[in-house]
Formats: C-alpha cells, structure tokens, sequence
C-alpha cells in the first residue's frame, strides 16, 4: 500500500505524540492531510515546539516533501536566535562574574544542554536566570552595559518584591528574564531560595562553564512552571525527562516542597501533566498520597487559564494584601498618578477596574 493510500493521523493524536516523544514508544508512522499538518505545524510554532516535532517527525508520521520542506523551514527559523542566546549568556556570564553575583540558568537554555542529545531539539527563544533576591538590583546594574530596555518600573515596592522576575532586551535583541523567585501561578507557591542554588548542575557554552539548578530543583520548577499560565506545552518534554531522574525523597525535592501551598500547587500541575505525558510510578503514587484537599483543587481548576481570576486571587493571598492590591491589580501609571489625583477619582477609577476585572477584561 502506498503511502498517499495510508489512513491520515489526525492533527490531536500527532500532537499528543510528539509531547511523548522520547517518553514512551512511539505510535505506527503514518500520512497526515494537509489540514491536520498545518494544525500540528500551527500548534508547534504557537507553543515553541518546533524542535520537538522536528526530532519526532520521522518517528510518528509520514510526511510529503512539501510537508517535510515547511517543517524545515520551520525549524531553521526556530534555530536562529540561538547563536544570539549563545553570545548574550556568555556576555551575561561574565557581567555577573564580575560583579561577584552568583546566579543559575533555567529552563530551556538550561535543560536544552542538559537534558537533550540535540539542544535544538528544545527549543528557546530568551534566556532566564535566577539570582538571589538582594542581588536583583545589582544584576541589573551589572547588566547595564548590555541592556538595550530596562526592565519596566514597577508599582511600588511591594510589587517589586513580590514580582519573580524582571525582564530586559539586550544589545542584540535577546530577552533576559531576571529572577529573583521561583514559583507557581500563585504567589504564595514560591520555593526557598537557598535550595535551588544547591548542587548544581554544569554545561558548557563555546568552553565557558555554566551553573544551572539541580536536577530535583530543575524538576519541580519545571512541573510549576508548566501550569503557571495556561498549559505551559513546551515544559512538558522537560517534566517527562526530569520525572525519570529525580524521586520524591531527592532532599532537594523535600526541602522545595515541604510548604503546604508549594506541595499542593506541585501535585495538582502534576496531576494535569500526566493527563498529557508518560510519569513514572513513582511520582504517580506521590500525586495520589499528597492530593490537595477539594476545596484547593476547585480553586486551582477555577483560575487555570482565566488571568482575571488568577490575579484577583494572588492579590488576596498573602501578606501586605492591601498594598499588593493598590500596586498590583492597578496598572502601573495609573498606581503613579494615585497621588495627582482626587479622592473621587480615584474611587471612580477603582469601581470601574473591580468591574473589568469581574467581568475578566
């Protein structure tokens, strides 16, 4: 039987082996129609999984030369910024070298190198790094020779406290996203800090070593991460991997969720992972000793990809929630005109924004 005469996959089942890839074995090759191709093609450009399916192509489907020839293309655009994110992290690497910072990469430039024979297989579009919270505005001011647009000025400081990172656009366009935290879609899920600066793991970039997190710290960011908004698809090759390295009792691991709401937000975004790719036993049975109670998993169902629900509950968790409203729920000119303006004006502006925010606008 030729292959034009091959029942078409559809566009679904093709994306969901591609997520899988690597995972699990892979499904019988087959034909995908055009219409199913340029969904699937569609869907990974949206979420950044051009790599991926540039690896698992051969593996899961049958493509036509035409098909094979825009995934190509595809994929050499996607690999472009690479040499960019290469040459900014080294210039990254040394600015804060030289101040005496320390700092760790994270997700795809960091598990690309590490967790992939093929680092375009993962692919990245900026560059995030962690560093400890009162080294924030020293990297920034590190980084000022390279910097092209600071990072936005924030709504007081409890926000700029609050927020986990600061992003800025280097010399060569490349985004820096500057984290001082790591944590889930709620802020109360933010892990300790001292624990994903342990043992770190190291690659190398043109010979120049590169410190990333440990695996364990590398793991349930990546797992948090991949819920913090939306359905974070690109993350999930990653959870996949690093759930067959780590284990529960890894003391890095323990230490990062020994807080309830760390735990609860972890095992839920878990919990959504496994609906979509393969996890070890192991973690399976972790997720079902450590179920949040009904009452977390309603609210966490409640704000997963609704942005107004979510950030109207992050606004009421938590310490200083007065002043994190006033700085966080209103955008950040009209918190800097609070004071240029009347009582009543400021009264009507609220009125109106507690309306768009309820209304999800």
């Amino acid at each position: 039987m030729g292959a034009d005469n091959l029942p078409g996959v559809p566009a679904d089942e093709l994306q969901s082996a591609v997520l899988r890839f690597g995972l699990d074995d892979p499904p019988t090759p087959t034909v995908v129609s055009e219409p199913a191709w340029a969904e699937v093609l569609s869907w990974a450009e949206a979420h950044n999984l051009v790599g991926q399916l540039w690896q698992a192509a051969p593996s899961v489907t049958i493509l036509s030369a035409t098909q094979q020839a825009e995934l190509d293309d595809a994929y050499e655009e996607s690999a472009l910024p690479a040499l960019a994110i290469e040459a900014s992290a080294l210039e990254t690497h040394r600015l804060l070298a030289d101040a005496g910072i320390a700092w760790r990469a994270l997700k795809g430039f960091a598990t690309s190198r590490l967790l992939y024979a093929d680092p375009a297989q993962r692919s990245s579009r900026d560059i995030d790094i962690l560093v400890r919270p009162e080294d924030l505005a020293r990297t920034l001011d590190a980084l000022a020779p390279i910097t092209a647009a600071p990072a936005e000025v924030q709504a007081g400081p409890v926000r700029s406290a609050m927020l986990k990172e600061r992003q800025i656009t280097d010399t060569r366009g490349v985004a820096i996203d500057i984290h001082q935290a790591i944590e889930g879609c709620l802020v109360n899920s933010r892990l300790p800090t001292e624990p994903l600066f342990a043992e770190p793991q190291k690659f190398a970039v043109r010979d120049v070593e590169i410190k990333a997190c440990s695996p364990a710290a590398m793991f349930v960011h990546s797992v948090l991460h991949s819920t913090s908004g939306g359905a974070q698809l690109s993350t999930m090759p990653d959870v996949g991997r690093l759930a067959r390295i780590v284990v529960p009792t890894d003391p890095i691991a323990v230490s990062l969720l020994a807080g309830r709401s760390q735990r609860d937000l972890f095992v839920w975004s878990l919990d959504r992972a496994a609906e979509l790719i393969p996890i070890p036993d192991v973690w399976l049975t972790f997720v079902a000793e450590h179920q949040p109670s009904k009452s977390r998993q309603w609210l966490f169902d409640s704000i997963h990809d609704s942005e107004a629900r979510l950030g109207l509950v992050n606004v009421t968790i938590g310490e200083h929630r007065l002043r994190r409203s006033a700085e966080v729920v209103w955008p950040v000119d009209e918190y800097l005109a609070f004071k240029n303006r009347t009582r009543l004006g400021n009264l009507g502006w609220l009125v109106r924004r507690g309306g768009q925010i309820v209304t999800g606008r």
